[in-house]
């Protein structure tokens, strides 16, 4: 029974749901924290020395990572520290990421409720 239940095929509205149940843990899990150690030395940084070119290719804690770094100063250059705003972005992150897992498992298995689940383990 619950084997069947898994493997029917699903709804658009299941996904819609689920991406919302994301949403709201992230929310509920998210909203009491900060910023990191390692978010406030960025804010450190970016006040004590200019934005150039070359902090987009240097190496940050071993990684070149420069599409991060242009976030990391585009955040902070609209939003400064606003947590509210972070939190927002780190939700759209997460259930973008649950949608986009779970809908490449629909295109490859066909669109089951398994996947849903599968992507909520994600």
């Amino acid at each position: 029974m619950i084997v069947r239940l898994c493997v029917a095929p699903r709804t658009r509205w299941e996904l819609l749901v689920a991406a919302l149940v994301v949403t709201l843990v992230t929310l509920a899990i998210a909203g009491g924290s900060y910023f990191n150690r390692d978010d406030l030395f960025f804010v450190e940084y970016f006040q004590l020395n200019p934005v150039t070119p070359r902090v987009l290719v240097r190496s940050w804690f071993g990684h070149l990572m420069p599409g991060y770094i242009a976030n990391v100063i585009a955040f902070l250059t609209i939003f400064g520290l606003s947590w509210p705003a972070a939190l927002v972005f780190t939700a759209l992150i997460h259930v973008g990421a649950f949608v986009a897992f779970t809908r490449c498992l629909d295109a490859v298995l066909g669109s089951a409720r398994l996947n849903v689940l599968i992507g909520l383990a994600f």
